[in-house]
């Protein structure tokens, strides 16, 4: 996902961070920051290229307005997926 100004580069340490977190944890990760115009098509195509088990996402509440408008990733993602989505508030 383009993200303007640093926000990339914020995105890729939360991901390094979260990935470290997990593998003290015990966990075997294999995680990918995926940068894309459109969240959903680039996460999802991701996921169909990589034969991906399981999405963890984080869920952020917007109001009701924003949705109407924006919508909301995570449930386009939840929708259009096979796979398992594990959400992370």
């Amino acid at each position: 996902m383009n993200m303007p100004g640093n926000e990339d580069a914020t995105s890729k340490k939360s991901l390094s961070l979260a990935t470290e977190q997990l593998t003290a944890a015990g966990f075997t990760v294999d995680a990918h920051h995926v940068s894309a115009s459109d969240a959903v098509d680039g996460l999802l195509a991701f996921q169909k290229q990589n034969a991906v088990d399981i999405i963890v996402i984080g869920a952020y509440g917007h109001s009701k307005f924003q949705q109407l408008f924006v919508g909301s990733t995570t449930t386009k993602i939840i929708a259009k997926t096979l796979s398992p989505v594990i959400l992370v508030r």
